[in-house]
C-alpha cells in the first residue's frame, strides 16, 4: 500500500511541475489582450445574477445528457479560445473534434 501512495504523490508532482512548466511557456510566446476590468454596466450584472441563480437549478433539472452535451460543448469553447494563438484554425478544428 505505501508503493501505490508513493507512485500516486510521484505521479501528482510530476502532473503539476508539467501544468505549470506548459502554462509559463504558453503564456511566454502568447500575448493576451487585458480584459476591461472595472467596466461592469447593468445589463452585465443582470445577466451574471440570472446565472448565478439559475445554473445550480438547471443542474439539477436538466437530463444527464443534456448536461454532458454542455459540459463539453463549454470545454471545447474553452479549448477554441486558448489555443487560437498556437495553432491554425484548420488544425485547431481537427485536434478539438478527435477529443
Amino acid at each position: 500500500m505505501p508503493a501505490a501512495t508513493q507512485f500516486q504523490i510521484a505521479v501528482a508532482i510530476i502532473g503539476s511541475l508539467a501544468g505549470a512548466l506548459c502554462a509559463l511557456a504558453y503564456f511566454r510566446s502568447v500575448r493576451l489582450e487585458r480584459p476591461p476590468i472595472g467596466a461592469f454596466n447593468t445589463r452585465d450584472l443582470s445577466v451574471l445574477a440570472v446565472f448565478i441563480v439559475a445554473l445550480p437549478v438547471l443542474y439539477l433539472v436538466v437530463p444527464p445528457g443534456v448536461l454532458t452535451a454542455f459540459l463539453v460543448l463549454t470545454f471545447m469553447s474553452a479549448l477554441m479560445i486558448a489555443l487560437r494563438p498556437l495553432v491554425s484554425t484548420r488544425l485547431l478544428w481537427a485536434g478539438i473534434r478527435s477529443c
